[in-house]
């Protein structure tokens, strides 16, 4: 979201502080939220209600969580809703590159050697995880609401609003446990959670992965 344009040495940087702060407060308010939801809903998850004090406390950490879930991105946009605009221009903006990167991404999941098309900032597999996360936490936070505060809408929303919580909590719960077998498990790509923790990533790094992005960045000395 914050595309910050500086470079330092060998390192460049890839994320600015309100990407970064994005980024984490909604890791964090997801997982709370995916762990309270699954105590709640899941019997084989009950046991774990004793850390949150009893299914009360489990309940009050969720509607807490889920609170900062909805304001975090709300704070993100106000900072810098222009980092937001270019994100959302960059995951929307799809092109050759990113089928053809699609259709050989298995082989680097599976630590195959792989020369993938010129990637911009995001490649073809983290858009699709952006705009899932994207339309999907949204869908999320309006069923929840839905669900939360039953008494003010219809029956029917309500009825619908469950099942939809549940599917999409799914959908977004899968795409982001492989986002970070991404960013942490696969050697070839681990690097870049540095870009989430310092903002700064190995320009050698980036160039094999985001040349497009690095090339923009960089100008006449890509």
């Amino acid at each position: 979201m914050d595309n910050n344009k500086k470079t330092s040495g060998e390192m460049i940087l890839r994320f600015g502080r309100v990407a970064i702060f994005a980024h984490w407060a909604h890791t964090v308010t997801f997982f709370m939220l995916a762990l309270t939801g699954m105590i709640i809903y899941i019997k084989s998850f009950s046991f774990l209600a004793v850390l949150f004090g009893g299914f009360q406390g489990v309940r009050l950490v969720h509607r807490i969580m889920a609170v900062a879930f909805i304001i975090c991105p709300l704070i993100s946009l106000a900072a810098n809703f222009k980092g937001f605009q270019e994100w959302m221009k960059d995951v929307t903006t799809w092109g050759k590159n990113e089928f053809l990167f699609l259709k050989m991404f298995p082989r680097e999941l599976f630590g195959l050697p792989v020369e993938f098309p010129p990637q911009s900032q995001f490649n073809a597999g983290e858009k699709i995880n952006s705009l899932l996360q994207v339309f999907g936490c949204t869908l999320l936070a309006l069923s929840g609401i839905v669900i939360w505060f039953k008494q003010y809408f219809p029956v029917v929303l309500v009825q619908w609003a469950l099942p939809v919580h549940d599917l999409t909590f799914i959908l977004t719960f899968s795409a982001a446990l492989g986002h970070a077998y991404m960013a942490c498990g696969l050697p070839a790509t681990r690097h870049g959670i540095n870009g989430m923790l310092s903002g700064y990533v190995k320009e050698e790094w980036a160039r094999h992965h985001y040349p497009l992005w690095v090339k923009k960045v960089k100008g006449d000395q890509a």
